[in-house]
C-alpha cells in the first residue's frame, strides 16, 4: 500500500488533475490539520471542485467520480469550507452573432467559485435600419433597408431610385398689369426654373366664356324663362378663385372685368378677386345665397347695379387700401340680410339708389363725400343707429332712410341743399335730428318739418296736420292764401330739433306736439308766422343770434315752454309771438343795446309771461350789475320787467323815456344811477309803474338824490 500524502495547497483554486496513465501518483501533503490514515485498498477519485477542502484521489480511472466508494479499512478526513481570502475579476465576454457571452464577475482563487453573480448574454444579431433617401432632379435615391451592425449581414437590401424629372407645372408673375409679363416657371422637385415673356389679351369673364379659365369648374347655364332668372343646380363650388391671368388654346389672357351676371346664381362661400379687376358688372353675384364675405380690391373702380343683390349669408365686405372704387350701383347690396357694417372707401363718389336697401342687419355706415344719397339708399335698414353724412354731400334722395327703426339721431351738413320727400318716413326711435333747413330745400316754396317723415303711416309716428306752399299755391285777387294741407305722420320719439340755416317759415313746426328742443342756429334769419303754433310740449328754445325778426304767434299755444334764449340780432317781434305760453319760467338776453331797439307791441313781449328775465354777459354769465350804453334814448315798456337777480343799474343821461314797467319786479334792485342832473331826470317822461315791486328808494344823480316813492 502506498504512503498518501497532503500536498500543499499554494492557491485558493483547486483544479482537476489530468489523469494521463492508470497509474496514480502519491502526491506530498502538507497541510498540519490533516492526518495520515493508513489506507488498505487504495482507491483513485478525483477531487470534486464545489468541494474547498482537497480528498486524496483514489486509484481509479478519471470517468469515476464516486468518492464515497472506499474500502472498509479506508477512513475520510474532515473537510474545512473555503473563505474566499484570495479573488480575482473575470472581465465580460461579449456575445458575437454566433456565442453568448457573459457579464464581468469576481470568482475565487483557491476554491474556483464566483462570489458575484454574472449574466450570460445570448448570441445574436443587432439589427439596423437603413433609411430610405428621396431622390431629386439631381441625384438617385434609395429604398428601406436592413443590417446587422455586428455582422454586416444584410437582411433588406437597398435599392436604387433613379433621378426625378423636371415638372415645371407652377409659374409666378411679376405686375399682371404690365402690357408684357414674365412668367417663372419652377420645377415643382427642385429649385431649378426658367422664364418666359408673354403678352396678354384683356378678358371680361361672362356666363358664356368663364369655360376657358381651368380654375373655374364647369358651370350650369341659367335660364331664364318670362325674363325671370331660375338658379341652376348643383352650382355650389366652395371657393372661386379668379386668376390675374390664364392661358387657353396658347394665347395668354388678362382678367379684367366680371361682366353682366358672369358668376349670377352660382353659389359659393368665398372668392377671390385679383387685383387686375378694374370693374364688376351688373348682376355679377347676384343671388350667391352661400356668400359669406368678399374684399374688393383697390383696382375696382365700378360696381354695377344688382351686384351682389340677395347674397343674404354676406357678413362683410371688405375695401383694400387706396381704393380707387368711384361709384356703387343701383341695388348693389340689396337684401344683403346678414351684413353687420361697411366702411365705404373715401374715393366714392357716387351711390345708386337703394344700394344698402334692405340690409336689416347692418347697425354703422359711414358715408365719403358724394354729391348725392339717391332714393331708398338705405331703406330698410332697421337695425341702423348710427349713419355719418360729410360735410360735401349735396342731396339726399326721397326715401333714402326709410324704415331705419332703430336710428336715434342724425345730423344732416350744411352742405345739403335739398332733402327728398318721406326721407326719415318711419324712423320710429329717432330722438334727435340736426337740419341744415326746413322742408325740401332753400327756395321760394314752404314744406313744413312733416314733408321729410312723409304721409305714409307707421307704428310710432304721430299724425300731424300740416300746411305746404308750392308751384301750384296762389293767392287771389282778394289777397287769399291757397295752400295745401297734409296730414304727415312724424317720429313719436322726436324730441329735439336743431335748425342750422335757411329761413323758418310760415307754421313749419305747426302742431308737433312731441318735440320738446328747438334750437336755431346764428345762420337761420328769421321765423316765420305761427313756425311754433300750438307745440304744446315744446319747454325749450334757443334762437340763435342771426334770427332778426320772429313772427306773429310764432309760439302761441305753447303752453309748457319754459326757457327761450333771444338772440342779439332780433329787432322785431310779432303780435302774440308768445300768447299764452302761461309756463314761461325764464327769458335769456344778452346784448341789452339791442335788446331795448326791439320792435314789440304792448302785449308780445315775452317777459310779460316769464317768471324772470337774466341777462347774460359773454361768458354766458348772469349779471347783476347792469349800465345801460349811452346810446340809448328810451327803455321801452317792461324792458327789464322781472329781472330779478339785478341788484344795481346805471342809467345814461341820454334817455328822455321810461316805459310802463319798465324795471317793474327787479326784486333786488336797490341801486339805481342816473349819470344826469336831478334836473335831467325829473325831465324824463315815465310810464306808469315803471319801479313797482322795486326795493331800491331813491335815485343817485350826478348833482343829488331824488327820493322815490
Amino acid at each position: 500500500t502506498p504512503e498518501v500524502t497532503t500536498p500543499e495547497v499554494t492557491t485558493p483554486e483547486v483544479t482537476t488533475p489530468e489523469v494521463t496513465t492508470p497509474e496514480v501518483t502519491t502526491p506530498e501533503v502538507t497541510t498540519p490539520e490533516v492526518t495520515t490514515p493508513e489506507v488498505t485498498t487504495p482507491e483513485e477519485t478525483t477531487p470534486e471542485e464545489t468541494t474547498p477542502e482537497e480528498t486524496p484521489p483514489e486509484e481509479t480511472p478519471p470517468e469515476e467520480t464516486t468518492p464515497e466508494e472506499t474500502t472498509p479499512e479506508e477512513s475520510i478526513p474532515e473537510e474545512t469550507p473555503c473563505t474566499h481570502s484570495q479573488i480575482e475579476y473575470v472581465p465580460p465576454v461579449e456575445r458575437t452573432c454566433t456565442e453568448d457571452g457573459h457579464t464581468g464577475y469576481w470568482k475565487c482563487v483557491l476554491c474556483g467559485n464566483g462570489v458575484t453573480e454574472t449574466t450570460s448574454v445570448p448570441a445574436g444579431h443587432t439589427v439596423v435600419d437603413d433609411k430610405a433617401v428621396k431622390p431629386t432632379c439631381t441625384q438617385t435615391g434609395l429604398t428601406k433597408g436592413s443590417h446587422c451592425s455586428m455582422c454586416g449581414e444584410v437582411f433588406v437590401k437597398q435599392n436604387l431610385i433613379s433621378k426625378l424629372p423636371h415638372i415645371y407645372g407652377n409659374y409666378t408673375f411679376d405686375d399682371p398689369t404690365a402690357a408684357t409679363v414674365i412668367l417663372t416657371y419652377t420645377c415643382q422637385n427642385c429649385d431649378d426654373f426658367y422664364t418666359k415673356t408673354i403678352t396678354l389679351v384683356d378678358f371680361t369673364i361672362t356666363q358664356e366664356n368663364r369655360h376657358k379659365i381651368d380654375s373655374i369648374p364647369e358651370l350650369p347655364e341659367i335660364l331664364y324663362p318670362d325674363g325671370m332668372p331660375l338658379p341652376p343646380p348643383d352650382a355650389y363650388i366652395g371657393t372661386l378663385n379668379i386668376p390675374a391671368i390664364f392661358e387657353n388654346d396658347d394665347i395668354w389672357y388678362r382678367v379684367v372685368a366680371i361682366g353682366d351676371s358672369a358668376f349670377a346664381y352660382v353659389d359659393f362661400s368665398e372668392v377671390v378677386i385679383p387685383n387686375t379687376i378694374t370693374a364688376i358688372g351688373d348682376g355679377g353675384f347676384e343671388n350667391t345665397s352661400s356668400l359669406r364675405s368678399i374684399t374688393i380690391p383697390s383696382s375696382v373702380t365700378s360696381i354695377g347695379k344688382r351686384t351682389f343683390i340677395n347674397c343674404d349669408s354676406l357678413i362683410s365686405i371688405t375695401f383694400a387700401p387706396n381704393s380707387q372704387l368711384t361709384s356703387i350701383g343701383e341695388n348693389s347690396f340689396t337684401n344683403c340680410s346678414n351684413l353687420k357694417s361697411i366702411t365705404i372707401p373715401d374715393s366714392v363718389t357716387s351711390i345708386g339708389s337703394s344700394a344698402f336697401s334692405g340690409c336689416s342687419g347692418l347697425t354703422s355706415i359711414t358715408v365719403p363725400v358724394v354729391t348725392s344719397i339717391d332714393d331708398y339708399t338705405f331703406s330698410g335698414c332697421s337695425n341702423l343707429t348710427n349713419v355719418t353724412i360729410p360735410f360735401g354731400v349735396q342731396s339726399i334722395g326721397s326715401y333714402a332712410f326709410r324704415d331705419c327703426s332703430s336710428l336715434t339721431s342724425i345730423t344732416v351738413p350744411n352742405s345739403v341743399m335739398s332733402i327728398g320727400y318721406s326721407a326719415f318716413s318711419g324712423c320710429s326711435s329717432l330722438e334727435s335730428i340736426v337740419l341744415p333747413f326746413v322742408g325740401v330745400s332753400i327756395g321760394e316754396y314752404q314744406y313744413p318739418i312733416g314733408y321729410i317723415f312723409g304721409t305714409r303711416e307707421y307704428t310710432g309716428g304721430v299724425e300731424t296736420q300740416q300746411r305746404y306752399y308750392d308751384s301750384d299755391s296762389y293767392i287771389d285777387d282778394s289777397g287769399l292764401n291757397y295752400y295745401f294741407w297734409e296730414k304727415y305722420y312724424i317720429p313719436a320719439s322726436l324730441k329735439s330739433v336743431s335748425i342750422m340755416g335757411g329761413d323758418i317759415l310760415h307754421e313749419a313746426f305747426y302742431r308737433c306736439n312731441n318735440i320738446t328742443h328747438i334750437t336755431i342756429s346764428d345762420a337761420v334769419t328769421s321765423i316765420g308766422n305761427m313756425a311754433f303754433y300750438d307745440c304744446d310740449n315744446l319747454t325749450s328754445v334757443t334762437i340763435g343770434n342771426g334770427v332778426t325778426s320772429i313772427g306773429g304767434n310764432a309760439f302761441a299755444y305753447c303752453g309748457n315752454l319754459t326757457s327761450i334764449v333771444i338772440g342779439d340780432s332780433v329787432t322785431s317781434i310779432g303780435k302774440n309771438a308768445f300768447y299764452l305760453c302761461l309756463n314761461l319760467k325764464d327769458v335769456y338776453i344778452s346784448d341789452v343795446e339791442s335788446w331795448l331797439n326791439v320792435v314789440i307791441g304792448i302785449d308780445d313781449n315775452p317777459n310779460l309771461y316769464a317768471k324772470s328775465l337774466h341777462i347774460l354777459n359773454f361768458n354766458g354769465d348772469e349779471i347783476t350789475e347792469l349800465t345801460i350804453p349811452d346810446s340809448v334814448t328810451s327803455i321801452r315798456w317792461y324792458a327789464f320787467g322781472k329781472c330779478k337777480s339785478l341788484t344795481s343799474i346805471t342809467i345814461p343821461d341820454s334817455v328822455t323815456s321810461i316805459g310802463d314797467s319798465a324795471l317793474s319786479g327787479c326784486s333786488s334792485l336797490t341801486s339805481i344811477t342816473f349819470e344826469g342832473t336831478v334836473a335831467q331826470w325829473n325831465a324824463i317822461e315815465f310810464g306808469g309803474s315803471w319801479n313797482s315791486n322795486v326795493p331800491a328808494t331813491e335815485v343817485i344823480c350826478s348833482d343829488g338824490v331824488v327820493k322815490l316813492s
